[in-house]
């Protein structure tokens, strides 16, 4: 007549943490309908409330979107692969807090059983660009028409960035394209990707130098 009871099974429910990469275009870290950046590298590490070593990897979507579910409670890291063609921007720590003191890592999220870690956010930056004509100014009126391109001048850029830091570049004209110079993450023979200016458009960010040519 004996009847054990109580046999019962404890479930936990699953954590999860989520995402976006995005091109933040304002650069203030706030993700809002700004275009997102998809195919992008993500990858989890962490331990488990078991003391168990997590790793994963997953890829953004069409939405800028990842997630990594099914987690157990623990201490967990998002870092993000660099996207080809962006600058490194600001990146954001989600609703439950952790740090975002190492540039494409975001440390120290915390889980507990069920928790839902949203808006662990890459920030991205597109390249700026400067780029002009050296020509032949036959009108002396400083109007570039169908005037004569000057090819071969180097032209050196000076400035400083968003970041603070100096920038000093070199670049000599196209004589295939005629385009004298541009500095930008696409120009192989230029520098590389320019960070955006502190200034407003409006400002000169920078010293603009031609190699003085003589007219014979």
């Amino acid at each position: 007549g004996q009847h054990s009871q109580e046999n019962n099974f404890g479930e936990l429910p699953a954590a999860k943490i989520s995402g976006y990469v995005y091109e933040d275009a304002g650069n203030d870290g706030v993700r809002n309908s700004e275009t997102a950046i998809a195919g992008v590298t993500i990858t989890l590490t962490g331990t488990d409330d078991l003391g168990n070593s997590v790793t994963r990897t997953t890829t953004t979507d069409a939405n800028g979107y990842y997630e990594f579910a099914n987690l157990r409670a623990g201490t967990y890291t998002t870092s993000e692969s660099q996207p080809a063609g962006y600058l490194d921007g600001k990146d954001t720590v989600g609703t439950t807090g952790g740090s975002n003191a190492v540039d494409d890592v975001l440390s120290a999220i915390s889980l507990v059983d069920g928790q839902h870690s949203q808006e662990n956010n890459f920030g991205e930056l597109p390249p700026a660009k400067i780029s002009g004509y050296v020509y032949e100014d036959i009108g002396n009126d400083g109007v570039r028409n169908s005037e004569p391109a000057i090819g071969g001048v180097t032209v050196t850029l000076n400035g400083t960035d968003d970041l603070g830091n100096p920038v000093t570049a070199t670049c000599s004209a196209d004589r295939s394209s005629r385009q004298a110079f541009t500095w930008s993450s696409t120009k192989a023979t230029c520098v590389p990707a320019l960070r955006i200016s502190s200034f407003s458009p409006t400002q000169t960010i920078g010293v603009i130098r031609a190699s003085r040519m003589r007219r014979a």
